[in-house]
């Protein structure tokens, strides 16, 4: 499918077409030991200034404190007065101007004007500062060595493809190397486990029929078949239940 023409560069190699702004943080500015140093007011405020910046106006990013916080999103303005501490001790951040304010002319008033250091500058270029960077705070230096020693691990395990997914240019070259399966393969159950058998209730037998007789005191007897069996806890005479065990029976 071809470029639109909106999508097209122009000859000397750039897109004319509309698109999307957004704000660049390289990553050795990242990797380093400085960025790993700031709290995350810091950070947040670093972000702030990086949206300010449209390519051609580093020198003159104009942002007082006030603003910085409410677009920080947090509500003391002393720690945003902080982060910018931090962002210069680092060397990401240089005041260009100081702030002045005029109550008759208000229109000519101005917060303080920042550039940042990694970026070109009219006039100064990159001056990067950060790289020289060593922290003399206690709080700083331990950031900097846990985000470092975290960081570098990172990168060693992703050198040697020990990261729990895989960064690399095809599925099918990882999928190789995979060899767990969702669902093990196994035999049918164990045998032991069938021999033993569960114990009935009751065995299984023919139906039983229990009834009384009219002889004497009344005999409580039940038929099994062709055969008429008496309760052998009934006081009557024994001769009593054998003749009338074979006259039933007959």
């Amino acid at each position: 499918m071809g470029r639109s023409k909106g999508n097209r560069p122009n000859k000397s190699g750039r897109n004319d077409g509309p698109r999307d702004p957004f704000t660049r943080l390289p990553h050795a500015v990242q990797a380093s030991g400085a960025y790993a140093a700031l709290t995350p007011n810091a950070r947040a405020l670093l972000m702030e200034i990086l949206s300010m910046h449209n390519g051609e106006n580093n020198g003159s990013l104009w942002l007082s404190v006030i603003d910085a916080a409410h677009r920080m999103g947090i509500a003391s303005k002393d720690s945003a007065r902080a982060a910018f501490a931090e962002l210069i001790d680092v060397g990401f951040l240089r005041m260009t101007k100081e702030a002045h304010w005029s109550i008759k002319a208000s229109e000519t008033s101005r917060a303080r004007c920042w550039r940042i250091t990694f970026l070109h500058a009219p006039g100064t270029g990159l001056t990067d500062e950060w790289r020289k960077f060593e922290p003399t705070a206690k709080a700083a230096r331990t950031r900097m060595e846990r985000g470092l020693r975290v960081r570098n691990a990172y990168y060693k395990a992703k050198a040697q493809e020990k990261l729990p997914v895989l960064d690399s240019g095809t599925i099918k070259a990882a999928a190789q190397r995979i060899e767990a399966l969702a669902v093990p393969d196994s035999g049918p159950a164990k045998p032991q486990n069938d021999e033993k058998q569960p114990k009935f209730v009751r065995p299984d037998s023919g139906p039983y029929i229990a009834m009384t007789m009219g002889m004497g005191r009344g005999t409580l007897c039940w038929r099994e078949g062709g055969r008429l069996s008496a309760l052998p806890d009934i006081l009557i005479p024994q001769r009593a239940i054998s003749a009338t065990t074979d006259r039933m029976a007959a």
